[in-house]
């Protein structure tokens, strides 16, 4: 930019797949990443008139963060504070960094020319404002980050750029939200209470108890079926979810996920180490002297801890990312996976109820802060012009997770079960932001295959921590339980 001191992000939508809610989330956390680098603790939010608040930035920051920005023009969390600002108001505006929307390029340099403002993240809604935008500032790279400090830059890695770029080839999004507390969005609410996944009514069945599409012990209370009847509940509670949470227990706990009774301990198998949230913000942990769960690498500034995880069954933990798929699905597509619906529904956990395999989940554990607030998913249908990828794909990110899964569909993808080879390239994370993996540590990348059908006993998490100081404390022994 002129001053040459701004960020500019190329079309931000263009990063989670053409969707502006996804652009304001990546813009709001890239401005909040850029807050933490350069020690600053403010973010205008510059859109041309109050009105933009509703839409696609109620959607995508929740409505209990636009309520506040009505009311009070600010939202704070976790020390930094997102003001409200709109083209007459940024004259006397504080804000070091900046997110724009709605604005129109050649109106840019008023807000940006403004001695406080060190960087900015630039969101067009059209092709001729992206156009316009890049005549006026050729400089700024698309979806890269330019900053004061071109050693310092939060650029895109090439790695990411491919991993976004294939999306956008090879799918398209059928079905998106961020879940925020308090941005409560009821599924099927105005329809008549035919189960979607057994297919009952009243007076076959009831509808009584609340349920969440997404699991409550990641997170969600705002995403709520009224088409799921009481009885499809039940069952997924206890024969599909309760592998789900065992699995993501270890997760749930290092990244407090706040369920239906707060964020849950952990313990050893020998009861020995205990892990423990006093509240969202903190951890207590109790090892033993001599631990070998526990490795703590003082020069590096690394905690290496390996937890223990109850026992649980892979296809149930695989059949529970199904049926969070098949909950947000749009109905013009979920008529095409009534055999998935049967297969969850099934009591027996068996590779002959629906041979088909492997059943990969594509994991990501990204290291550093949490880029929002909620979980996010993101259900995609292939492009008709691409013939490598699977048909339907689901990814969902809560905490510092990425889970993704290709939804089993032997008719749409008989090409590739008849030995033909598809693709399927890594959901881009915020990890992608260049200089993240160098400040937080490495992404874990790894395809977990949850085929099998019997309990997996014993096994174990490894995870690891990056810390900026060690204090010495006097020593407690955890609470008994």
């Amino acid at each position: 930019m002129p001053s040459g001191k701004a960020i500019s992000l190329r079309r931000a939508h263009t990063t989670l797949l053409l969707s502006e809610e996804a652009a304001i989330l990546t813009g709001w956390a890239a401005c909040q990443v850029w807050c933490a680098r350069q020690n600053t603790t403010k973010i205008g939010l510059v859109l041309s008139n109050v009105e933009d608040l509703s839409g696609s930035v109620a959607s995508a920051l929740g409505s209990d963060v636009v309520d506040q920005l009505v009311r009070h023009n600010k939202f704070e969390q976790d020390g930094v504070t997102t003001l409200l600002l709109t083209e007459k108001t940024t004259e006397n505006q504080t804000a070091s960094v900046l997110l724009l929307l709605g604005i129109q390029p050649e109106r840019l340099s008023t807000i940006t020319d403004h001695p406080h403002v060190e960087a900015c993240v630039f969101i067009p809604r059209t092709e001729e404002d992206l156009e316009a935008y890049l005549r006026l500032y050729p400089k700024s790279a698309k979806v890269e980050l330019k900053g004061v400090d071109d050693s310092q830059q939060p650029t895109m890695t090439p790695e990411h750029r491919e991993r976004v770029h294939w999306y956008e080839k090879h799918y398209e999004v059928i079905a998106h939200a961020h879940l925020q507390p308090g941005n409560r969005h009821v599924l099927g609410a105005r329809q008549l209470q035919i189960c979607r996944y057994c297919g009952r009514q009243h007076p076959a069945t009831t509808f009584s108890k609340e349920a969440h599409a997404l699991p409550l012990l990641i997170g969600n209370r705002t995403l709520i079926d009224a088409l799921e009847c009481d009885a499809c509940n039940a069952h997924f509670g206890s024969v599909i979810e309760d592998h789900f949470a065992k699995w993501t227990h270890p997760f749930r706990t290092m990244g407090r996920i706040e369920g239906r009774r707060g964020v849950p301990s952990w313990k050893s198998f020998d009861d020995q180490s205990r892990i423990e949230a006093p509240d969202a913000s903190n951890l207590l942990m109790w090892f033993p002297s001599g631990d070998s769960r526990r490795q703590l690498d003082e020069e590096a500034n690394f905690l290496r801890l390996t937890l223990d995880r109850q026992p649980y069954v892979p296809m149930g933990v695989f059949k529970s990312l199904v049926k969070m798929a098949l909950a947000v699905m749009p109905p013009q597509e979920a008529v095409h996976c009534d055999h998935l619906k049967h297969w969850i529904l099934d009591p027996v956990h068996s590779f002959e109820s629906y041979p088909y395999g492997p059943l990969n989940v594509y994991f990501q554990q990204f290291s550093g802060p949490t880029p929002t607030i909620g979980l996010t998913y993101w259900l995609m249908r292939r492009h008709p012009n691409s013939d490598i990828a699977p048909y339907l794909s689901f990814a969902l990110q809560f905490s510092n997770l990425m889970l993704q899964i290709i939804l089993p569909m032997h008719e749409q993808d008989k090409s590739f079960m008849n030995g033909k080879n598809f693709e399927l390239g890594w959901f881009p994370t915020v990890a992608g932001i260049a200089n993240h993996e160098e400040t937080f540590g490495p992404t874990v990348r790894k395809v977990i295959d949850m085929s099998g059908t019997a309990p997996v006993k014993g096994d174990q998490e490894p995870m690891r921590f990056r810390f900026e100081s060690r204090e010495e404390i006097l020593q407690s022994d955890p609470p008994d339980r």
